[in-house]
């Protein structure tokens, strides 16, 4: 199972993924892309917002040559 966090600030997104089999992690990727629709850590404008979260997860799963299983999201400014 590959699973992301993924960070969206108001400058960068950020994404890390991770393999695991329920006892051990693997860090296997990372990707990020420029943040869009957020402002002071709020989010603005949802379709450039998801826009630009997408293409963050992208670029991890490119980089991890993996794709995302579930993905949990943390919110800073």
């Amino acid at each position: 199972c590959h699973i992301a966090a993924v960070e969206i600030g108001t400058g960068t997104i950020k994404v890390l993924i991770a393999h695991t089999d329920g006892r051990s992690i693997e860090f296997v990727g990372l990707g990020e892309h420029p943040s869009k629709g957020v402002q002071k850590g709020v989010i603005v404008d949802q379709r450039a917002a998801s826009d630009a979260t997408h293409r963050a997860i992208r670029a991890a799963e490119n980089n991890a040559r993996a794709k995302v299983d579930a993905v949990f999201l943390a919110q800073s400014g």
